[in-house]
Parts: C-alpha cells; sequence; structure tokens
C-alpha cells in the first residue's frame, strides 16, 4: 500500500460553487490525505435547499449526503440521485436563518461550510459541491480506463459451478451467477432492463475465518486496510455496464465499507447504475486482484434492481 502524504485542500467558492483543486489518479503520485473535512470559507446564500454534488470532472455523484444543523450535528440529510441533485423540500425545508451543512460520501473528504437561507435570494442560486475523492477512489477518465484495459487484458474467469442451489438470497435478481475469481474477466448475459436503479454485487458464503473473509471482501474500515492488505489479496474488481458495445456506465470498487451481511452470507456492493425501460445491457467485471482463495466460499455475481435488495 502506498504511503499517505499530507495534501493541502485548495477552495474556491463563488457563488453557488465551490471546487478543491485536482489531485493524482490512483496510479498517479500518492498525494492524497486520509479522509477529512474541507471547509468552504464562503458561505451559500439560497432560497431554496437544492444543488448538486459531483466529483473530479464534474462526474456526479449518487448517493451522496447533504446535511443541515444549527449546530454541528446533523439534524436532516437528503441524498442524490444518479445526476447528482438533491433538494431538501415538504417537511424537510427549513425556515430563512443561517445553518452549517455538510456534504458527504464514502470513500471522499466531506466538504463542510455554512448555508444561508433567504427569501430574497436569487431562485437560481444553488449549492453545487465539488468532493474530493479520497485515496481509494478510482478518478481515472473513461479514457484512460479503456487505455488500461487494453493494456493489460485479462483471460475470462473459468466456469464455475453453483455450490448451494438452494441458498440463494436474491431469488429476484436479473443476474445471480456461481463465479470462479482469480486475475479474470466476468461477462454476464442480457438481461432487459427498468427505468430504476440497479445494484452490482459479490456474494461470498461465510466458509473462510470472519476476520479473513470480511479483509479479503474488502469490507473492513480504512483504518484496518493495511493489517488485511498485508495478510491476503483484498478483492479490486472493475465493472462495465453495456448496451451491446456502448459503453453505458463503469466504475471500480472500494477496498472498504460498501457492503453488507446476513445470517449466512457477506454481500460486497461493486458499483451501481441507472436502467433505461426497455434496454438489454450486459454486466463485465474485471477482477484485478487475486483473490482464488475465495472461490471457497461459493461466490456469485449479482445484478439485482435497488428496490429488491
Amino acid at each position: 500500500m502506498k504511503a499517505l502524504v499530507p495534501l493541502v485542500v485548495l477552495v474556491a467558492a463563488v457563488q453557488g460553487q465551490a471546487s478543491p483543486v485536482d489531485v493524482a489518479g490512483r496510479d498517479g503520485p500518492a498525494a492524497q490525505a486520509p479522509l477529512g473535512d474541507v471547509e468552504i470559507a464562503t458561505p451559500f446564500v439560497v432560497s431554496d435547499i437544492k444543488g448538486t454534488i459531483y466529483t473530479t470532472g464534474r462526474q456526479p455523484l449518487l448517493w451522496a449526503e447533504f446535511g443541515i444543523s444549527r449546530t454541528t450535528n446533523v439534524i436532516d440529510a437528503v441524498g442524490t440521485g444518479f445526476d447528482g441533485s438533491f433538494r431538501m423540500s415538504g417537511r424537510l425545508a427549513k425556515p430563512p436563518g443561517t445553518y452549517r451543512f455538510k456534504a458527504w460520501k464514502e470513500g471522499f473528504h466531506a466538504t463542510v461550510g455554512t448555508l444561508v437561507i433567504r427569501q430574497d435570494a436569487p431562485k437560481e442560486n444553488s449549492i453545487d459541491i465539488e468532493l474530493q475523492p479520497g485515496p481509494d477512489v478510482d478518478v481515472r477518465t473513461p479514457e484512460r480506463r479503456r487505455d488500461d484495459r487494453e493494456s493489460t487484458p485479462l483471460p475470462p474467469c473459468a466456469n464455475a459451478v453453483n455450490q448451494n442451489p438452494i441458498g440463494k438470497v436474491y431469488r429476484d435478481a436479473n443476474i445471480n451467477l456461481p463465479v470462479s475469481l482469480a486475475m479474470c474477466s466476468f461477462r454476464t448475459p442480457d438481461f432487459l432492463a427498468v427505468r430504476e436503479p440497479y445494484f452490482i454485487m459479490l456474494q461470498a458464503g461465510k466458509a473462510l475465518p470472519f476476520d479473513r473473509l470480511t479483509c479479503m471482501m474488502g469490507l473492513t474500515q480504512p483504518r484496518e486496510l493495511q493489517r488485511c492488505s498485508s495478510v491476503d489479496p483484498v478483492l479490486r474488481a472493475e465493472w462495465i455496464v453495456r448496451e451491446g458495445a456502448q459503453i453505458v456506465r463503469e466504475g471500480t470498487s472500494s477496498r472498504t465499507s460498501d457492503g453488507m451481511f446476513t445470517n449466512d452470507y457477506v454481500i460486497k456492493f461493486l458499483g451501481e447504475f441507472m436502467g433505461e425501460a426497455g434496454k438489454r445491457y450486459s454486466v463485465e467485471v474485471r477482477f484485478t486482484s487475486d483473490v482464488s482463495l475465495l472461490n471457497a466460499t461459493n461466490p456469485h455475481l449479482i445484478v439485482v434492481l435497488a428496490s429488491k435488495h
């Protein structure tokens, strides 16, 4: 694991927009600090609590959170949609006044500052915030990702057999297939989508000691990553959603958190995407670390509607 060096984050705040300086991407120099809060000095002045949360290259962030309070404790929060937008309305609307806000998402530096709500503020004013990626966030451009795939091709994953045909958690999943893990690439059959969010996940049975399993699946807290990676490889996966030959969305799994636990399984969230009604998609997952020891856990690749999760 690369050593982390301090980063001084400079934030330029103009009316309705905050832009931290860019830092190196995943494969560049280790120029990112441990996760912390970035303070915006200039208050946002708005009449309506709405805005957008995005990251490097103005890529919108899904399921980022925006919360406000009168003190340092967040009392109300909303999440962002696929376009990174949020709005606090209805019971979450707030009267005129001065508030503290916080915008955050797993794996990113949080942004904090002051929000002033005034009825006479211009209607077009909004709260647009760029979250600085943490050291575990893949900030490569689509072009860089394509070049990296072409320069490091992976063989297809070997055929796998479901070792527990009865024990499926997601019976209504669009894709629920056993996968043989190695440094390899697995592509699903096409499936018909609806206009809803989808999760891409890896499910593993509890066939290994729990601490070792959670380490290898990338389900620990960031502070435990160095300990984990010094014993076993940690799951790394790049995922690509295609409609035919066209790439619809792509991303990279995190090495920490982003998971769920049941009595029999641990589940790692690899990514998410928004479906379009009537479109046929396939999902390719490139496993870029050798976690073949996880094959003892009967791993399954799952693509499922978020509403059925």
